[in-house]
C-alpha cells in the first residue's frame, strides 16, 4: 500500500520533469532550426567561394591574354569546360591567343570549335574556343 503512494509520486514527479523538457525542447526548437538553416548556408557559400576563387582565375587569365586585335563577345562557363567566342582581323591573332590560354596551368585543353567569316564584314574572322580546366 505505501509503495504504491510512493511509486504514485514519482510517476507526478516524473510526468511534470516530462514535460518541462518538453517545454524546453519545443522552445529551442526554431533556434535549433534557425541555426542548421545557418549552418546549411555557409556551407553553400563555401562551396560556391571555392568554386569562384577558379573562376576568377581563369577570367583573370582569359582576360589578360587577349592580342589587341582579338575582341571576345561572350564567355560561358559550363562545369570544368569554358567557352569563349569573340572576334578577330587575322588568324594569327587568333592562334597567338589559343597559346596565351593553353600556357595557363589550371586549363587542361584548349581548342578551336569553329572559325568562320563575319557575314557582314568578310575581313573579321568569328571564332569559338572551348577550354578545359582543372576541376
Amino acid at each position: 500500500f505505501l509503495s504504491r503512494f510512493w511509486l504514485d509520486a514519482q510517476n507526478t514527479d516524473l510526468n511534470e520533469e516530462i514535460t518541462q523538457k518538453v517545454a524546453v525542447l519545443q522552445a529551442t526548437q526554431n533556434s535549433e532550426r534557425q541555426f542548421r538553416d545557418h549552418q546549411n548556408r555557409l556551407s553553400i557559400y563555401s562551396n560556391i567561394k571555392s568554386v569562384s576563387l577558379g573562376a576568377d582565375k581563369s577570367l583573370e587569365h582569359i582576360s589578360v591574354s587577349i592580342p589587341s586585335d582579338v575582341v571576345l563577345k561572350s564567355f560561358k562557363v559550363e562545369g570544368s569546360e569554358i567557352i569563349i567566342q569573340g572576334t578577330s582581323t587575322s588568324e594569327r591573332s587568333i592562334q597567338q591567343y589559343m597559346a596565351n590560354l593553353a600556357s595557363f596551368e589550371r586549363f587542361t585543353e584548349t581548342k578551336l570549335i569553329s572559325l568562320s567569316g563575319e557575314r557582314d564584314v568578310p575581313s573579321i574572322l568569328e571564332f569559338r574556343i572551348q577550354i578545359t580546366t582543372k576541376s
